[in-house]
């Protein structure tokens, strides 16, 4: 009776797929949607467990991952799951901001301590005191700021650009990179003191790539969402699109699937299939490229295969049941095998 059941349900999993739906096949059942993580892989579950147990504590997290991984999101989790929920979350990124304009957004200024200073004005540390301070793209903070930081860090307080007037502090700080920090540290570019007070324990956010399960979880996800905004009922993917999306590596990791969906629904009328054509060149030349090295490595392996039943054969005089027996075959298996290969005896 399980066998009949599963045997169903396989029947009608490759019906869908013939006809196309709306999913792309895969653990559906399985989705999470944790302050928007979107996944069901046991990867994600084991990362969503320990950032639940880090964000009761007060340490210092280092959230380190690929661009495109969802590092702010587990970031805000580890917040929004913390005593500091009622504080302030803030965010700043060490990277998009030059450095004199840097220093000023983190400790604020005092009105008039510069040209445009017209008024005084708070910096990310003095909002962030009581809640959580975000600091993305921490391998990318000067060297000359990194020392007033730390500074800042030890002490618990801090003066204005400009100001006389200590400002105290009470901090939780989440840095995101997706820098090899101990290569930075051993090249002199980040400050190894620094990297010790800001990271008590780091979260590794594996790449799609390593977690597989959760691509066609979020190729759904991210289908529905989009069909829903733009008013569009498409008929689903075609096989070969299906097989391609799967299959592809997306270096560019969530950022880029949600963006490649974003672009093939709104470039798909409604009642249609998403048809491979569509989709973007890289994903189309992997599984192109892919396809011809399995089929390369699958040539290799007959022509080795064959090479080995031509040598049996002939170390046994081409007696088929002696050399079946020899390979751990049949004497029936082993002649359709010759005949699929094309082997025949060389007539002397």
């Amino acid at each position: 009776l399980e066998f009949l059941r599963t045997l169903t349900k396989e029947i009608e999993l490759i019906s869908k797929m013939i006809e196309g739906n709306e999913r792309v096949p895969g653990k559906e059942e399985v989705i999470i949607r944790n302050g928007g993580i979107i996944g069901g892989s046991k990867i994600i579950k084991n990362l969503i467990k320990q950032t639940e147990k880090i964000s009761k504590s007060e340490l210092f997290i280092l959230i380190y991952g690929e661009s495109g991984t969802g590092k702010e999101l587990f970031a805000r989790m580890i917040h929004e799951r913390s005593s500091r929920k009622n504080g302030k979350y803030v965010a700043i990124n060490c990277a998009a901001i030059p450095e004199n304009l840097l220093e000023a957004e983190l400790f604020g200024y005092e009105k008039g301590a510069f040209t445009d200073a017209y008024a005084r004005k708070k910096g990310k540390l003095e909002l962030a005191s009581g809640g959580t301070l975000v600091l993305d793209e921490i391998g990318d903070m000067p060297l000359t700021l990194q020392a007033r930081i730390l500074r800042a860090l030890q002490e618990k307080e801090f003066y204005r650009i400009g100001g006389t007037e200590l400002v105290k502090v009470d901090l939780r700080i989440i840095s995101l990179t997706n820098k090899d920090m101990n290569k930075l540290i051993e090249n002199g570019e980040f400050r190894e003191d620094l990297y010790y007070r800001l990271v008590h324990h780091i979260v590794n956010i594996p790449p799609l790539r390593e977690r597989e399960e959760d691509v066609s979880i979020l190729i759904n996800y991210f289908s529905g969402e989009f069909s829903r905004r733009s008013g569009k009922d498409f008929k689903g993917y075609s096989i070969k699109a299906q097989k391609a999306m799967l299959g592809y590596s997306w270096p560019g990791n969530i950022r880029q699937l949600k963006n490649e969906v974003n672009r093939i629904i709104n470039l798909t009328d409604s009642d249609e299939f998403i048809k491979y054509d569509i989709l973007s060149s890289d994903i189309k030349e992997f599984f192109e490229q892919k396809h011809e090295k399995s089929k390369s490595e699958s040539e290799i392996n007959n022509e080795s295969e064959t090479a080995t039943i031509i040598r049996v054969l002939g170390e046994n005089n081409w007696n088929k049941t002696h050399a079946a027996k020899e390979l751990g075959m049949t004497y029936r298996g082993l002649h359709k095998k010759m005949i699929r290969l094309g082997i025949k005896k060389i007539k002397p």
